[in-house]
């Protein structure tokens, strides 16, 4: 099997900013302990790596903070989508040229798992790579477990 790839949101995902008291929001916003302690679980146990998905990557203050957060697995981040916001164009757009540019015609055969609170329109062709998250307690070990399955079960990307 290729190496997978997770795609990560990261408000709702591992920044639930009313589940620790110490945080203060924008731009002294920390990451919440469990959900970070999660998201290092499954890219051990899967051996993946990770594609920064979330429009946290779109501001300096929000790659620094994740450069901070993520700094135990840093070498496992291998980019960020490009930023295609434009009307009609979803995040699956964002993620299939991502693929495309870092694997080329390899891309359909690389399991992905894609970790967001907020299963949009755009990402409804592509249901079982897909995670929802609950925003208000952030990535779970229940998720966690299910994350892992998702990315065990794949034969091959459905894009």
């Amino acid at each position: 099997m290729s190496t997978p790839v997770i795609f990560l949101d990261i408000d709702g995902v591992l920044f639930i900013p009313d589940l620790e008291k110490n945080n203060e929001g924008w731009p002294f916003c920390k990451f919440n302990t469990i959900p970070l302690m999660n998201l290092f679980e499954l890219v051990k146990e899967t051996q993946s790596k990770i594609c920064i998905s979330s429009t946290w990557r779109l501001h300096d203050f929000g790659r620094q903070r994740i450069h901070v957060e993520l700094m135990e697995i840093k070498d496992q981040i291998i980019g960020e989508t490009p930023n295609l916001e434009r009307p009609g164009i979803g995040r699956n757009a964002e993620i299939r040229l991502f693929l495309f540019d870092a694997f080329g015609e390899a891309w359909p055969k690389i399991p992905i798992l894609i970790l967001d609170d907020d299963f949009s329109a755009a990402l409804v062709e592509c249901p079982e790579t897909f995670l929802k998250i609950n925003p208000k307690i952030g990535l779970t070990s229940d998720d966690v477990g299910k994350g892992i399955q998702i990315i065990n079960n794949q034969k091959h990307s459905c894009f």
